[in-house]
């Protein structure tokens, strides 16, 4: 009661919406349901006009050689992106084990077999990944097929949506991590043999990050993971999610451990990875750059030598 009375207007109105949502969708069919999902998503690409901004200075970034009617068209289909998982997110609440095997999928019928085989032998394993297709899924999907993960997120503003989401996120065992002060308890989680995850495609403060290339420009990024796989000698894999419309499923996708061939020099270590992550993340993004979240200010932070330049984001 006291954390509803602290509430703003606006987060009463988001909690409401998400109930709501919850109500008209959780247990309506599937696919009338998605395709509501992406009118929703339609409907948000018309309306913000700030976010289509956004979206549209991102994509002249990593696609210069395509028209405006190309890219639109894109972030048109990255907002049905979001609206479908939305719908998803509500109905996975009544998905029995069998419903996740049935909707979700590994592109490489041998991914599951690796994963267990480099967690016999690392006794633990850390996972990175991007906003692409359902990437709120992935962790059921994994907890379905070999085990729980411990996933690393940052807490939504509205405590109450918060509550909520991370009741969904942690409805089969997962455990989510708070992102603030995470690196303590992700230690503590691999030392005790779970799998660690983060998304790590998101822009990060100067300070809390290295400038790697991402689409062709210096892009801040976390290189949290990275230097802990170098620490512990724990494998790093990429896990993505995309949407197959046409066989009305999502597939999962592994990328390969990239805790090979260590250098010894730590620093030099970290980047390399920091920036293979990225190049994983951006080969994801280009086979289905209609499914990733180009909302996002993902070149907000700038290196030093652009510190003359004007900014990338305008400020409307």
């Amino acid at each position: 009661m006291e954390t509803q009375n602290k509430l703003t207007h606006r987060e009463r109105m988001e909690y409401a919406l998400l109930r709501g949502l919850m109500a008209a969708v959780g247990r309506a069919p599937r696919r009338p349901a998605l395709r509501f999902g992406e009118m929703l998503g339609r409907l948000w690409f018309r309306t913000d006009e700030r976010h289509r901004r956004i979206g549209m200075t991102n994509l002249r970034i990593a696609f210069p050689d395509w028209d405006d009617a190309r890219r639109l068209q894109t972030l048109r289909g990255s907002l049905e992106n979001v609206g479908r998982l939305a719908v998803e997110i509500c109905q996975s609440r009544r998905w029995s084990d069998t419903d996740i095997q049935r909707l979700i999928e590994a592109e490489d019928p041998a991914a599951v077999e690796r994963v267990q085989a480099l967690h016999r032998e690392a006794g633990a394993l850390f996972f990175y990944t991007g906003h692409v297709g359902a990437w709120e899924l992935l962790t059921h999907y994994w907890a379905v097929k070999v085990r729980p993960m411990h996933a690393v997120a940052r807490p939504i503003d509205n405590p109450l949506v918060d509550e909520v989401m991370t009741g969904l996120r942690e409805r089969r065992g997962t455990r989510i991590i708070g992102k603030r002060g995470a690196i303590r308890e992700v230690i503590q989680s691999v030392r005790q043999g779970n799998y660690v995850a983060m998304l790590v495609d998101q822009n990060t403060v100067a300070k809390e990050g290295m400038f790697v290339d991402f689409f062709g420009k210096p892009a801040c990024s976390l290189y949290t993971l990275p230097l802990l796989a170098v620490r512990s000698g724990i494998p790093l894999l990429g896990g993505f999610i995309y949407y197959d419309r046409e066989q009305d499923r999502h597939r999962v996708t592994l990328g390969p451990n990239l805790l090979t061939d260590l250098s010894g020099d730590r620093e030099k270590d970290v980047r390399r990875l920091t920036q293979q992550m990225h190049q994983n993340i951006e080969e994801v993004i280009r086979r289905h750059p209609e499914q990733w979240l180009w909302m996002h200010r993902r070149w907000r932070t700038r290196p030093p030598e652009e510190a003359e330049l004007p900014p990338v984001y305008d400020k409307r």
